[in-house]
């Protein structure tokens, strides 16, 4: 086995924020809480990165690699709405896709 070092799984960095409230005792509502705000967070965390694609068969692929390897799949992803909980996604695809369009016709 290599010493590769992965990032903290979802469950770790859960724990880890939960463990940052400095209580020394928390109580279900006060967990609930932490919960729902970490989720929230990590949730605007994946709608900010525009760089990766964050669900499905291409998940943390880039988007610019994905525009020109499978431009069916993003077209499709646009076509049934996926991207538009994802407005910066959403626009670099339409970038991407027109860049592609504009260096095939000059070719």
């Amino acid at each position: 086995m290599t010493d590769q070092k992965y990032p903290p799984s979802y469950s770790q960095r859960l724990s880890d924020f939960i463990g940052d409230s400095k209580k020394e005792t928390l109580t279900v509502p006060e967990v609930h809480q932490l919960i729902r705000d970490f989720c929230a967070l990590e949730y605007k965390k994946i709608k900010e990165k525009s760089d990766v694609i964050p669900f499905g068969k291409y998940r943390g692929r880039s988007v610019k690699v994905l525009c020109s390897f499978d431009r069916q799949y993003v077209k499709w992803l646009l076509d049934k709405q996926k991207l538009d909980n994802y407005p910066v996604i959403k626009r670099d695809v339409h970038k991407y896709l027109k860049e592609i369009d504009d260096e095939s016709k000059n070719e």
